[in-house]
């Protein structure tokens, strides 16, 4: 993930990026889809690209194109908070539902229990004298 970052908003118009592996070849680079903007540090970030790294190795990121004096670039891998909240939250409520199941079938079970109970001290035992 290639990401830009400045202290004001970057500007809107296309920044061009290209990146260098570490035999001097062009690494192909895919605009990022996601509209990933978050702050960090007190500085916009926007994700600007994805890029596929075949080996290890140093490999230099080159801007160009509308981007602010101050912006700084980086890359580095980016976690989606967004999808890990909708994933804990889906975990959240499959978990409420099972809390809510349970205490539904330990309450049908006590209500019985106690009917039964009543029922039975109602009756008057039998005995059979022989």
């Amino acid at each position: 993930m290639v990401q830009a970052s400045s202290s004001n908003t970057l500007a809107s118009a296309p920044v061009g990026l290209a990146v260098t592996g570490p035999s001097g070849a062009a690494v192909a680079t895919a605009p990022d889809e996601r509209d990933l903007r978050f702050r960090h540090d007190g500085r916009d970030v926007i994700a600007l690209a994805t890029v596929e790294l075949p080996t290890a190795g140093t490999y230099v990121i080159q801007v160009s194109g509308s981007v602010a004096p101050t912006a700084m670039v980086s890359a580095g891998r980016v976690v989606d908070f967004g999808l890990i909240a909708n994933a804990a939250g889906a975990f959240a409520l499959f978990l409420g539902s099972i809390a809510v199941l349970l205490a539904t079938l330990v309450v049908g079970a006590i209500a019985r229990s106690r009917a039964r109970s009543s029922e039975d001290a109602g009756r008057t035992p039998t005995h059979r004298t022989g």
